[in-house]
């Protein structure tokens, strides 16, 4: 499913990969104001989470509510 995967052109020019999940880029927005975090599914023809299947649907869920905990979120201004 992930084969021929590729990081839009616009995402790819404004973030950095900073990791990934079973399922997904982790990529930080170049953005100093903001430490935003996108999860982008590595699936090919894929453009909303209602287009994933059901099990990376779940897996997607299960990201969001991994990432935060990496962070001490009192340390950020």
């Amino acid at each position: 499913m992930s084969e021929g995967f590729a990081r839009d052109p616009r995402l790819a020019a404004d973030t950095f990969v900073v990791g990934k999940t079973p399922l997904s880029q982790v990529l930080l927005m170049n953005d100093a104001r903001f430490p935003w975090l996108i999860l982008v599914p590595r699936r090919c023809d894929v453009t909303e989470p209602f287009e994933l299947s059901e099990a990376d649907q779940a897996q997607l869920w299960a990201d969001v509510e991994f990432i935060p905990q990496l962070w001490d979120w009192n340390e950020i201004e």
